[in-house]
């Protein structure tokens, strides 16, 4: 299992090493993302400068997310027979239970009482915003609602509804 959006786009290639890659995708409104991706990207850099880089963080992380978000689309139609399932962010963070069975069902697995009562523990002890809820703004990162829907317009559209 790979969990990193810098796979985003690369997916023929996974499936060239994994032939047998199934790939899960949670989909969430990139006006809302991308903002915290660049805060993330600025939480590194500060660790090692104290140069202020916001300004153009946002702007970089739109271009390099946008441009993965366009080969992701692109992978998909030209490689029909890539396996992907599409959990959207609300329904994987309101209704966990019935997306991680979903997730199973669509691998062709069966979800232990075993697995299930655990994965409940765990999201009961890990709810979300327990550290604290992560705040940021798109401009702050010199972003608007615009740029963002620029660059992901098809992304937005196909998948709009899972948001």
């Amino acid at each position: 299992m790979l969990k990193s959006p810098a796979y985003l786009g690369q997916e023929p290639l996974l499936a060239e090493i994994f032939p047998d890659a199934v790939f899960i995708t949670t989909n969430r409104n990139p006006v809302d993302t991308m903002s915290s991706a660049a805060s993330l990207c600025s939480s590194y850099q500060q660790a090692y400068s104290d140069a202020d880089r916001d300004a153009f963080l946002g702007p970089m992380m739109l271009a390099g997310f946008g441009m993965a978000m366009q080969q992701h689309l692109a992978a998909r139609a030209q490689h029909p027979q890539l396996r992907f399932l599409d959990i959207g962010y609300a329904e994987l963070t309101q209704h966990a239970q019935q997306s991680v069975q979903n997730v199973y069902a669509y691998l062709g697995m069966s979800l232990s009482a075993e697995a299930r009562d655990a994965m409940l523990q765990w999201e009961q002890a890990n709810q979300q915003h327990k550290q604290g809820v992560h705040r940021h703004r798109l401009e702050h990162y010199s972003l608007t609602p615009e740029m963002v829907q620029g660059y992901f317009g098809d992304y937005i559209d196909r998948f709009a509804s899972r948001f």
